[in-house]
């Protein structure tokens, strides 16, 4: 139905019940009409039999036409109300209220039951990463190496899947433009307060020409940002997505065999999109060096855009194997680890893919980080219809 035609039935129908109120005015008007000793009852039967209570005495002509024409108005006004009140209950009944996003805080299903398919064009390309071991951390032979990159040592992995690329601006406008940063459920605890408290609605860049392209890597988000959108993502499928941790990130960097870079142990600046390669000051649309793929296809791993991991920051190695994804390692407000460097990095040192930083989750207050960081998705199985 139009809204004119809407708004005309509404109208119609006040005017109806308007009029049956009017009807029954008037109806108890002619009713209080009668002499006080009589009721209505007494009325009605006195009507039908003028003998019964003989008692009282019979109603008068004039009584009688009073009492008639009462219970006519009254009978008609009744008729005139019926429709437009049926019609509020059908609409009351079928259109009950939608509970608004904030009166539901639960968290979204970690496994659902229905996959969405066919998938929509803005989740992003995974690539498979086989289970096995790899060597994680730096040694000494590598002169770039910090204390925190050490020792070196073989850490082994299950089968994972990783983004072939960064999220980029078009697959997180859905997020934006959804519930994405006005639903709680996707939210940590400390993230809520943190986007509540700022008044957060979408990323710190989001309208800046110079990183807003569709195929650009979204950047400006915080951290809690990333969680919130990775469970959105999740929610929407039907597939349980996460940030990626250290280790996988790490793996899905550099391979099995410890390589420094992604596509080998030699600083090549064709391969990446870095502050040392030509003092670039903004980001190119994703996958634009297929020449600095890792082993397992995925792209951009070195430059471009520092990327989130779950982890927690830890200073020293060995890397210890733990849930990164439950509600309580996600919780609070510790700092976590970035990888990749950036398009404004310090290309040799922070594009070696044992390279790790820690950053407050935050990137829009303290260190000048904002327009460098964003993120890469990671799940624990391939989604279906994917093809991957």
């Amino acid at each position: 139905m139009s809204d004119d035609h809407a708004l005309r039935a509404q109208r119609r129908d006040e005017n109806a019940v308007r009029l049956s109120v009017i009807g029954y005015r008037l109806s108890a008007i002619f009713t209080l009409a009668l002499p006080p000793q009589r009721t209505l009852a007494h009325v009605i039967l006195q009507i039908k039999d003028p003998s019964h209570h003989p008692t009282r005495n019979a109603m008068t002509k004039k009584e009688e036409r009073y009492t008639i024409i009462g219970l006519i108005i009254a009978v008609l006004s009744l008729l005139i109300a019926i429709p437009p009140i049926q019609r509020f209950i059908e609409e009351r009944t079928s259109a009950a209220p939608t509970p608004t996003a904030l009166a539901t805080p639960t968290m979204p299903p970690t496994s659902a039951p229905v996959v969405v398919s066919p998938l929509p064009p803005w989740v992003p390309e995974l690539v498979k990463v086989p289970a096995g071991p790899f060597l994680m951390g730096s040694t000494d032979a590598d002169i770039r190496a910090r204390d925190n990159e050490k020792p070196q040592h073989e850490l082994t992995l299950p089968d994972y899947w990783i983004g072939h690329t960064e999220v980029t601006n078009a697959q997180f406008r859905p997020f934006v433009e959804g519930d994405g940063y006005t639903n709680i459920a996707y939210w940590t605890e400390a993230g809520w307060a943190w986007r509540v408290a700022e008044k957060i609605s979408q990323p710190m860049f989001w309208e800046d020409s110079l990183f807003n392209g569709d195929d650009q890597p979204v950047v400006g988000v915080s951290w809690y940002e990333a969680v919130a959108y990775v469970r959105w993502l999740s929610a929407q499928i039907g597939h349980t997505f996460r940030l990626p941790t250290e280790a996988e990130w790490e793996k899905a960097a550099r391979g099995p065999d410890g390589r420094i870079y992604p596509w080998g142990d030699t600083w090549d600046t064709s391969r990446l999109h870095s502050g040392g390669t030509v003092g670039r000051t903004t980001t190119t649309p994703v996958g634009q060096y297929p020449s600095g793929a890792s082993p397992y296809r995925a792209l951009d791993l070195a430059g471009n855009v520092w990327e989130w991991c779950a982890t927690k920051w830890r200073e020293r190695y060995p890397y210890r194997l733990v849930d990164e994804w439950t509600e309580e390692y996600l919780a609070g407000e510790s700092s976590r680890v970035m990888c990749g460097t950036s398009h404004r990095g310090s290309s040799e040192l922070h594009s070696r893919s044992a390279s790790r930083i820690d950053r407050e989750l935050d990137p829009r207050h303290g260190h000048d980080l904002r327009s460098y960081v964003g993120l890469r998705i990671a799940s624990d199985a391939p989604v279906p219809g994917a093809g991957q």
